[in-house]
């Protein structure tokens, strides 16, 4: 029985498949299998799929009709062996020695969740760390959840993390709906004793201009705004103790999704409203949260004093391309190695 199972889900990457498996089966812990699920792919992930699995062992390699994310995780949890279980998405690529540094932690601290950091990825050559190194930080499960909302160290991703598979026994991902990551993050922690974050950074999160996270606002974004209600619903449910930090976090959701329908105002006025409303009603608390940054303070000041959704938004999108093309220009200027720290795409992602 291997000690960790790695579940990759397949859909349609055949330009970033083979980097992604070569990066896992390269890990200097070698106690693994690799949980290949094809989800219904169209292009030649199958075939590459197959390749890799007839050439090594450690590959499980299932196929199944297409379902989605969700579906492709779960399929690969149902199958899974390993006492531990990670996730690298089939785009992605991850350092040598990942799997190494998060057992070994996982262990040291008899953790359940083994947590480190990651890079940003962009096609025009740079890779970013944005959070702060040197940073090690051993919590319980609420301590867990306040950083996790805080935004300060580690993010709603599944895929930068360890963790004991019997957290997955009542858990699963949602199916049929988007920002999974969010949808059980909060959960597993929330489920867990003790959770080990150390913010050495060997995932590399690749940022591709159609995904999700990285297109223009469609309605199918409003599922995100849902996922971070259910924050606060949660939060209730466990007598309040998470009200400013999930608030908090629901407000800058909405803020987020705010600023991407604001270029279309004309077609989503009603969908504004109800995210200005959702930034609004929960002001007073948002703004007596420590974790927000200057400009998403100032950014909740200028709605509550009644400038425009319009002037909001453009103030927003102008500071944001200055900031980006300064990002870049210093980077190229410096002549750094390929590893930089610079702003992320949004506070919010997956």
């Amino acid at each position: 029985m291997p000690k960790i199972s790695i579940i990759v889900p397949v859909y349609n990457v055949e330009q970033f498949l083979r980097r992604c498996l070569d990066s896992i089966l390269s890990q200097t812990f070698q106690d693994f299998e690799v949980v290949l699920v094809n989800d219904g792919s169209t292009d030649n992930s199958g075939q590459i799929c197959r390749e890799y699995a007839r050439k090594d062992h450690r590959i499980v390699f299932i196929e199944k009709e297409n379902g989605g994310l969700s579906s492709a995780r779960n399929t690969g949890l149902d199958a899974a062996k390993g006492e531990y279980v990670g996730f690298v998405d089939s785009d992605d690529y991850i350092a040598q020695d990942m799997y190494k540094f998060l057992y070994e932690n996982l262990v040291k601290y008899g953790a359940d969740i083994s947590i480190c950091s990651f890079y940003f990825v962009y096609e025009d050559g740079r890779i970013c760390h944005t959070k702060p190194g040197g940073v090690c930080r051993c919590m319980n499960n609420e301590e867990a959840i306040r950083t996790l909302l805080g935004r300060k160290h580690f993010e709603n991703y599944v895929c930068d993390k360890l963790y004991k598979r019997v957290l997955f026994d009542r858990i699963r991902f949602p199916e049929n709906e988007l920002y999974e990551d969010i949808a059980v993050t909060y959960k597993l922690l929330d489920s867990s004793q003790t959770v080990i974050y150390r913010s050495e950074p060997k995932y590399y999160y690749v940022q591709r201009p159609g995904s999700i996270v990285n297109s223009g606002f469609s309605v199918k974004k409003l599922q995100f705004v849902e996922q971070c209600r259910k924050l606060v619903d949660f939060s209730k449910s466990r007598g309040g103790i998470y009200d400013m930090e999930a608030q908090t976090f629901f407000a800058l959701a909405s803020l987020w999704l705010m600023y991407e329908a604001g270029m279309h105002k004309s077609k989503y006025s009603r969908i504004l409203t109800d995210l200005k409303n959702n930034v609004l009603n929960n002001y007073h608390t948002a703004m007596q949260s420590r974790d927000l940054k200057k400009t998403e303070r100032l950014a909740l000041y200028l709605l509550k004093s009644g400038m425009s959704i319009n002037v909001l938004c453009g103030l927003h999108w102008i500071s944001k391309k200055l900031l980006t093309g300064l990002k870049v220009f210093c980077y190229k200027i410096e002549n750094l190695t390929k590893v930089n720290y610079c702003s992320k795409p949004s506070a919010f992602s997956r």
